[in-house]
């Protein structure tokens, strides 16, 4: 499965516009799967505008990410803002800017890996192999049991948006 997101900065770079997904109470960067006969960055600029309601246009690609099964792969992309109002949809609970230092407490720890290689201005795009979720982010799970079950039915493939 594919997928693509848009990594959207504020004027000042040093905020960056996350997404609170109604299906689990956690933060992420705008993105979702590549349709058929879609580029990735034809999908990250819908996905953009469904999650966000902002219409973006490709600054350039920054990574290339897969995950711990090697069944994912996200392509991340730098996008700008040139339309559009922040506006809620079925998958999106809350759309925000957040300090590029001061990202929520729930907030997905791949998306801050992938804020912080778009910062990197590389030529080429990062290539990175998510390993299994960090102790940290097992454990914040925790002390938010919602949130973890959550996870749990969506692990199972019950989709309850709130």
């Amino acid at each position: 499965m594919e997928s693509s997101l848009g990594i959207i900065f504020d004027n000042t770079k040093k905020r960056v516009l996350l997404v609170k997904r109604r299906d689990m109470p956690i933060w992420v960067l705008p993105g979702g799967g590549i349709e058929v006969g879609e580029t990735p960055e034809q999908a990250a600029v819908r996905e953009v505008k469904e999650e966000t309601g902002y219409q973006v246009r490709i600054i350039k690609k920054t990574g290339i990410y897969t995950y711990p099964k090697g069944d994912k792969i996200t392509h991340a992309y730098i996008c700008e803002v040139i339309g559009g109002n922040a506006s809620l949809s079925n998958e999106s609970k809350s759309v925000a800017y957040f300090g590029t230092d001061d990202f929520p407490d729930l907030i997905s720890p791949y998306a801050s890996k992938m804020i912080n290689d778009a910062t990197l201005d590389c030529s080429e795009p990062v290539k990175h192999r998510f390993k299994g979720l960090p102790l940290t982010v097992k454990l914040k799970a925790l002390l938010h049991p919602w949130a973890f079950f959550k996870y749990l039915l969506v692990r199972l493939g019950i989709h309850w948006n709130t």
